[in-house]
């Protein structure tokens, strides 16, 4: 994984892992990678692996929850950062089901 080209794509410089370094690196991901999901509304399906997503980062493009997770928790992993993924999800109504659309990390 390169990791310096992702810390570079968000303008950081490389440091220890810990909770400042973590909100750091968590503020620039959503500052500097937009949420695209240009793909997938036209039915053109990307691949969704952690590393396809963060050559897609990597070459200056967002994408969608699986995209944005998959390379910022490979990130993490890649700096000792103990994390997890679980899946996430919305509902239009207190009342609605729950749909698990989503992923998000922990």
């Amino acid at each position: 994984m390169d990791v310096t080209g992702y810390l570079e794509r968000l303008g950081l410089d490389a440091e220890p892992p810990g909770v400042a370094a973590l909100g750091r690196l968590h503020a620039a991901h959503v500052e500097r990678v937009p949420y695209e999901a240009l793909e997938i509304t036209l039915g053109r399906p990307t691949p969704l692996e952690p590393s396809a997503s963060l050559a897609r980062i990597l070459r200056g493009r967002g994408g969608y929850c699986y995209h944005l997770n998959g390379a910022f928790r490979r990130c993490c992993a890649n700096s000792a950062t103990p994390s997890r993924g679980t899946w996430a999800g919305c509902r239009a109504a207190r009342r609605t089901r729950r749909t698990w659309t989503g992923t998000t990390w922990r």
